[in-house]
C-alpha cells in the first residue's frame, strides 16, 4: 500500500528485496529455504489476490494522480516477496540463538602444557589429575635451559623431557596448574615450566555438555515446576 500511496516505482521495492532474499540464502540452512519460497507461492493463493487485488486498484482509484493500472501492477509480487524475507530472517535469528546455547552448553576450555625432567611426567599427570584434569597426554621432548647446562668431556648434553598435555575447563585450570607447580617443584630453577593455551574449538568432549547439573542440598524443599 505505501507503494500506491507514495507512487515509490515497483523496480526500487522489487529488486532490493530479492537481492536481499539472495543474500539471506547464504546464511540459512538449506532446509529452510524451500520453506521459505514454497511460503511465497502460498501468500498469492486465490484469497489473497482476490482480496488484495481488489482493494490496491481501489486504493489507486480513489487517489488523484495515480494510474490503478500501473500502480497496482506488481503488487503479486510484493506479496510473494514479503513472506519469503520474513521466514529467511526468522531462521537467522533461531540459527543465531542456537548457536548461542550451543557456546553456553560447552564451557571454556584451556590447554596447560608442562615441560619437565624425564621420569617426572607420571607425577605431573597424577597431580593434574587430583585437581581436577580428566586426563591428560605425555610425550617426549629434548632441550636445555639456562640452568641445565651439562657437559661430559666437554661435551653439551641436551636433557630429555617429558611434555603433558592437559585439557582443563577454564574453572578448573588455576587449580590444576597449582597443583602441577607443587607436584613437579616448577617453582625452582631446571625443574621445568608450564604454561596455559586458550582452546578454540575442541572435538570429542561431549560428557560436560550432556551430563545433568547436580541438584543441591537444599533440592527437596524447592518447589518444582
Amino acid at each position: 500500500m505505501v507503494k500506491i500511496i507514495y507512487g515509490i516505482p515497483l523496480q526500487w521495492i522489487i529488486i532490493p528485496g530479492y537481492l536481499l532474499a539472495i543474500i539471506l540464502i547464504w546464511f540459512n540452512d538449506r532446509n529452510l529455504l524451500a520453506v521459505a519460497f514454497d511460503a511465497g507461492g502460498v501468500a498469492t493463493g486465490p484469497m489473497a489476490v482476490t482480496f488484495l487485488m481488489a482493494i490496491s486498484v481501489g486504493i489507486a482509484a480513489t487517489i488523484e494522480g495515480r494510474d490503478p493500472i500501473i500502480d497496482g501492477f506488481g503488487m503479486i509480487a510484493l506479496i510473494a516477496l514479503a513472506p519469503i524475507l520474513t521466514i529467511l530472517i526468522l531462521g537467522i535469528i533461531i540459527r543465531l540463538k542456537l548457536r548461542k546455547k550451543e557456546e553456553k552448553k560447552m564451557p571454556e576450555l584451556k590447554l596447560i602444557i608442562s615441560i619437565v625432567r624425564k621420569g617426572w611426567g607420571d607425577t605431573v599427570l597424577n597431580a593434574s589429575c587430583e585437581a581436577g584434569a580428566e586426563g591428560g597426554t605425555v610425550t617426549y621432548g629434548r632441550g636445555i635451559g639456562v640452568h641445565e647446562t651439562q657437559k661430559i668431556l666437554g661435551i653439551a648434553i641436551e636433557p630429555e623431557k617429558e611434555i603433558v598435555l592437559s585439557i582443563t575447563y577454564s574453572d578448573n585450570t588455576e587449580a590444576v596448574l597449582n597443583e602441577i607447580i607443587k607436584a613437579a617443584e616448577l617453582d625452582k630453577p631446571g625443574n621445568g615450566l608450564a604454561f596455559v593455551v586458550p582452546v578454540e574449538k575442541v572435538v570429542g568432549v561431549v560428557h560436560r555438555a550432556t551430563e545433568e547439573p547436580k541438584s543441591s542440598p537444599n533440592a527437596v524443599f524447592e518447589e518444582k515446576p
